[in-house]
């Protein structure tokens, strides 16, 4: 068995469904696909191509493709999506793949991979995406980026600093940096603050916030809820997205 074209009413492959076949080369993949099972096709070492329209793949299991040559560079693309990549490593260059969604975990604990980069393509990424990389650099993310999972960048300890800020790019804060501030700044180009990034911050610092409307903020991002300063008129769109205390706000007419 060499070569596999599943139908198109194929919705799920289960687990250890083509594991050990050591002389396929090839599986086509239909749209209707939407689960692939653990060990899946694990040790069918000569698997080189997982081609099809399989854009529809929600989950991928554990080992699905251990030990196959579509892993040999470390990660896994099925459709627009990327799913395991715990064994990539080096610097990491993904544009122009067309890479819309970052499963949940893709990177989860990768102690290898040192740099990660995506284009305007990316849209959405999973929950844990990235936690647990300690060796992580640099990731450049885009602007384009509408869904964060949760502890999506948890323990980055790594990623470089930008105005105080451990950065993803020039559009996510990952964590403060500088812990020793009284007045913080998030301008107008943040999309997102992740999980505990302000949580050391006592009732004395005050956080300054150009944007009308709050950008995205992940659990816990603001939780000692120290004095913001934000545009006039703004205020609710920080009390909702942000979960602020009214008590808390000021508004004010600053440009920064």
């Amino acid at each position: 068995l060499n070569s596999v074209i599943l139908p198109e009413s194929t919705k799920h492959i289960g687990n250890y469904s083509f594991s050990n076949c050591e002389c396929l080369v090839e599986v086509v993949l239909p749209k209707t696909v939407k689960t692939i099972g653990a060990h899946a096709f694990d040790n069918s070492t000569e698997l080189v191509t997982i081609s099809g329209t399989a854009s529809n793949v929600t989950s991928v299991g554990a080992n699905a493709f251990n030990s196959t040559q579509v892993m040999n560079n470390g990660y896994l693309q099925l459709g627009n999506t990327l799913f395991t990549a715990t064994e990539a490593t080096g610097d990491l260059d993904f544009t122009g793949k067309g890479i819309t969604h970052i499963a949940d975990g893709a990177f989860l604990r990768n102690q290898k991979v040192t740099s990660i980069t995506f284009d305007e393509s990316l849209t959405t990424i999973g929950a844990e995406a990235f936690s647990g990389c300690t060796n992580l650099t640099t990731l450049n993310l885009p602007n384009t980026v509408e869904t964060f999972g949760d502890d999506a960048f948890r323990n980055c300890t790594r990623l470089g600093v930008n105005n105080g800020y451990r950065m993803a790019g020039d559009y996510v804060i990952v964590a403060v940096a500088d812990q020793n501030k009284a007045e913080y700044t998030i301008g107008n180009d943040i999309i997102y603050v992740a999980e505990n990034a302000f949580s050391f911050a006592g009732t004395t610092v005050t956080i300054n916030c150009n944007q009308t409307e709050a950008p995205l903020a992940g659990a816990n991002a603001f939780t000692m809820a120290p004095s913001y300063e934000v545009p006039d008129g703004s205020e609710a769109s920080y009390e909702t997205n942000w979960g602020l205390s009214g008590a808390k706000i000021n508004t004010t007419s600053f440009v920064m």
